[in-house]
């Protein structure tokens, strides 16, 4: 039976799922990242075919979203929330080293902004040991740039890209950007999935980044799989892949 616990990690709220038997035992950890606008409740699904297979699934809310939102959204907010994940990302696998509920196989999975996460995440820990991003982006500073004239801006004021707004934020998004260190994946088992008619999280940004580094030594183990005509969505054959995925990396291996 797969058993569902709402938890509280300094003062993260969030989703535990694992098989019963599992519950106790040192088993491979998995953080599953939502989408904006998100909530741990939406990974469910996706907890639970982790769990069935074998893993411990933990769901966070992020900052500003499900337990943990203050106030609507306006988009402005999508890195400082990357960026607390990264600097939460270790207190929710403390968590659970300190019971010894997980060793080195500590897995990765994001949508959209948690797909951006994962990417962060592989560029801070080396610890990390597998990950997926479903329609993420690893660079930052081009999608920034990208966003100014994209659907994001949509109903809001145009901002202009001035050099002052470009000291202010370029520097905390190069922190962030995966793109700018590629080698830090350093031969981890990473997926990737987008799909091609995404308006949202741009696939031909996306690709770029697997382009340059698919030939690399320390990329031997990216796997790419896109799927035409899905726009910003992520379907249940990529929901599938990335949990086989998982499973071989972090089960089986």
């Amino acid at each position: 039976m797969i058993i569902i616990q709402e938890k509280n990690i300094e003062q993260i709220p969030i989703l535990e799922i694992v098989q019963e038997e599992n519950k106790d035992k040192m088993i491979p950890t998995v953080v599953c990242y939502h989408g904006w606008t998100g909530s741990k409740e939406n990974c469910i699904h996706y907890g639970a075919m982790l769990a069935k297979n074998g893993m411990r699934a933990i769901l966070p809310d992020q900052l500003y979203h499900g337990e943990r939102k203050t106030s609507e959204l306006n988009g402005f907010e999508l890195w400082e929330i990357i960026g607390q994940n990264v600097k939460e990302f270790p207190t929710l696998v403390g968590a659970y080293q300190k019971e010894n509920l997980v060793d080195n196989k500590i897995g990765a999975i994001g949508f959209s902004m948690g797909g951006m996460t994962t990417y962060a995440l592989l560029k801070h820990f080396p610890f990390l040991y597998a990950a997926v991003s479903l329609m993420g982006n690893a660079d930052p500073v081009e999608f920034a740039k990208w966003s100014l004239t994209s659907t994001w801006m949509k109903d809001k004021p145009a901002v202009e890209l001035t050099p002052d707004l470009m000291d202010k934020y370029i520097p905390m998004l190069q922190s962030l950007s995966l793109a700018d260190n590629p080698e830090t994946i350093a031969g981890r088992p990473v997926l990737i999935w987008h799909g091609l008619e995404d308006k949202k999280v741009p696939y031909a940004l996306n690709r770029a980044f697997y382009e340059k580094i698919k030939d690399e030594p320390y990329a031997g183990r990216v796997k790419w799989i896109e799927t035409p005509e899905v726009p910003h969505f992520v379907t249940f054959k990529a929901i599938e892949a990335s949990v086989e995925f998982l499973k071989e990396s972090l089960v089986e291996e």
